[in-house]
């Protein structure tokens, strides 16, 4: 292959698979020109055909198209919300917590984690896409308070499907907790996602506010009941919807009891029975490709 005198391929937006024999163009980047841009090929956009399962670079593109577009709606929201790329989860995740928390510890360099209310996070393991979603993290800094909290919320202690116990209840006012929600469309239980990531909070509190982790942070984490996915490929779908609509209307679902309260019901456009297709769901996201 020929070279400019520069050293650089003639061809920077060709990558060559050889393995497979495939050819893949870049169709575009976003944001354009921007630091930490998103590099799409048209293998990825193959992807969205129906069947498809949505890789990292589709889902972080997704999130950050959809953050742009909040940004746009509701500004005053959007600036509260904090995104986490996939490969955030891929890097923390070691045996040896501390040397999970040196591999991403500059990533909050020039942002104040705290100062924010939602804090993403997809999570890709086995092939299967579920989302985490860090809520008010501001509390894990607040001292430990001198009154028990109620431990009627179960944490990861319901199964999916399970319906919460009537008494169950979350009162935000007086509950200055941090909260780990896990939400999974094949309703599985993630409870070592919940500690590595209270275990990164701790950690982000000491090294970014000196705060002592043993004695202050104060977190909780709840298995959350959402729609089931009808088949084995469109987890990467619901966990781009969980993030639209637990953000957008988190205040009125915490409100009005958020584990008593039937979640589903948030998410008109995923429920059905199981085995139902959702039809045109890989087409919306192509059309947002095709948009750009």
């Amino acid at each position: 292959m020929r070279r400019h005198s520069r050293g650089r391929n003639v061809w920077p937006r060709v990558l060559v698979t050889a393995s497979l024999g495939l050819t893949t163009h870049r169709i575009l980047m976003f944001p354009p020109n921007a630091q930490g841009r998103v590099n799409l090929t048209s293998a990825d956009a193959a992807r969205l055909k129906p069947e498809g399962l949505l890789n990292d670079s589709l889902i972080e593109f997704c999130l950050k198209l959809w953050l742009q577009d909040l940004k746009e709606r509701a500004p005053d929201l959007a600036e509260q919300v904090h995104i986490f790329s996939p490969f955030f989860y891929k890097l923390l995740n070691k045996n040896d917590r501390n040397d999970g928390f040196q591999c991403v510890r500059r990533w909050t360099s020039k942002c104040d984690l705290f100062a924010k209310k939602y804090v993403v996070v997809p999570i890709n393991e086995n092939m299967h896409w579920y989302l985490a979603v860090i809520y008010e993290p501001e509390h894990a800094l607040l001292p430990p308070p001198t009154h028990p909290i109620s431990e009627d919320l179960s944490p990861m202690k319901r199964g999916p499907g399970e319906p919460p116990s009537g008494s169950t209840r979350l009162s935000v006012a007086p509950d200055r907790t941090t909260y780990i929600f896990l939400m999974d469309s094949l309703g599985r239980k993630h409870t070592r996602t919940a500690g590595v990531l209270e275990g990164y909070l701790m950690a982000e509190a000491r090294d970014k506010k000196g705060v002592n982790p043993t004695s202050q942070v104060q977190t909780k984490s709840l298995n959350v009941s959402v729609p089931t996915q009808p088949n084995l490929c469109d987890c990467g779908l619901y966990v781009l919807h969980f993030v639209d609509e637990f953000v957008c209307n988190a205040q009125n679902l915490i409100r009005s009891d958020f584990v008593k309260f039937p979640f589903q019901s948030a998410f008109p456009s995923l429920t059905g029975r199981p085995g139902d297709r959702q039809p045109n769901s890989k087409q919306r996201e192509a059309g947002a490709v095709a948009r750009l």
